[in-house]
């Protein structure tokens, strides 16, 4: 399925379904001791025969009901809180797998968790270090050992934070010792992100956003605020703090409102530096920069896997003209940043760690029963 990347109304030719945009959409809800903390629980039995309950569900729906293989889904999801949802609703595939237009270009004992692409290259983490699945590869190859919670792709490096250090490797390093690029940073440092000269992160047990120079001089520090997100464009840096979008010069000064009063708090914000997507998990919603209270609700998540209340956004993308989300119940899917097309791209995906999107394609870092697996979706 390719999708026409001018902004505006032009739209693929192999569209599956359109959502019911602009439709009221009450899900339904639980209560009691059934419902969920954070969200469904993602992944049922690691043998094939379904959870005893969901990752964050309390005691859910999971257990014996759960889905075998690649993992059965448990624990209904929380109530909403806030207003319900009113954004245009995803539809698509009914099959609870991802079909012809997936291929799997990894599947093995690796444990692989959040994705970066650069360039043709894809880069995941696991329990000791980041891998390189570069194109036409048919292997995972490690690029180095060390402690690696969270990698950053940027110029022609891969960044990472490891106790108060900061560090990186070639992209097409085999097996490379780390080089230091600067120490002194607040531990722990997340929510990286880059631009030609800096990496930026949050911290969160002081509540603030930084800069570190990788030239290794001193980092400083840009503001004081609870940050959910980062996001990096031209001289600003966005942060989602609360119900708020925030921006501050990235050589530092006063942080200037983007988004305000959201219906919900912020947990993941995209930008390109002209284009704004945020998500608080229920729904997505599209801005500009510069007018910030001219938001449109774009989509909402996708059902949830026990079809009991609605499931959470946990990933989202923005590329060319639209967001990309992956949700707790596996569903991967789509809008048009002017409104006018929502659209599910695969449902019953998995455990979905990383994302990451280019023109032709959506990745996905999957974890299934005994390891991982680097699928690949076509558009």
């Amino acid at each position: 399925m390719k999708r026409a990347r001018a902004f505006g109304f032009a739209v693929g030719a192999a569209i599956l379904a359109l959502g019911g945009c602009g439709e009221d959409s009450e899900p339904a809800g639980c209560t009691g001791a059934s419902c969920g903390g954070a969200g469904a629980g993602a992944i049922g039995g690691a043998s094939g025969q379904g959870g005893s309950g969901g990752v964050s569900g309390t005691s859910g729906m999971g257990g014996s009901g759960a889905m075998a293989g690649d993992g059965g889904v448990g624990g209904m999801e929380p109530p909403i809180m806030g207003p319900q949802p009113t954004s245009c609703i995803p539809t698509g595939p009914l099959a609870s797998a991802l079909g012809a237009s997936m291929t799997v270009l990894y599947s093995g004992s690796e444990l692989l968790e959040g994705l970066s692409m650069r360039r043709t290259d894809l880069f995941a983490t696991d329990a000791t270090g980041i891998l390189r699945f570069s194109e036409g590869a048919t292997a995972l190859a490690r690029v180095t050992t060390a402690s690696v919670a969270e990698v950053l792709a940027a110029d022609l490096r891969l960044y990472w934070a490891d106790a108060g250090s900061l560090y990186r490797v070639d992209f097409d390093a085999d097996a490379a010792m780390p080089e230091l690029v600067a120490s002194g940073l607040q531990s722990p440092a997340t929510l990286l992100r880059h631009d030609e000269e800096n990496v930026f992160y949050a911290h969160a047990t002081t509540a603030t956003v930084w800069k570190q120079p990788i030239d290794g001089t001193a980092g400083m520090q840009l503001v004081s605020a609870e940050a959910a997100d980062l996001s990096v464009a031209g001289e600003s840096l966005y942060f989602a703090s609360g119900q708020a979008v925030k921006r501050v010069a990235t050589e530092g000064g006063t942080a200037m409102d983007v988004v305000i009063d959201a219906p919900r708090t912020i947990a993941d914000i995209e930008t390109n530096g002209v284009d704004l997507a945020w998500t608080d998990g229920v729904e997505v919603f599209g801005t500009t920069t510069e007018e910030g209270t001219m938001n449109k609700a774009l989509t909402q998540a996708g059902p949830s896997a026990t079809g009991v209340g609605q499931s959470r956004i946990a990933l989202l993308q923005l590329h060319g003209n639209a967001v990309y989300f992956a949700d707790n119940a596996g569903n991967i899917g789509t809008a048009l940043l002017n409104g006018s097309l929502c659209e599910l791209i695969a449902q019953g995906a998995g455990d979905v760690r990383g994302l990451a999107v280019d023109d032709d394609y959506v990745y996905l870092t999957v974890r299934v029963s005994g390891g991982s697996k680097l699928v690949r979706i076509a558009l």
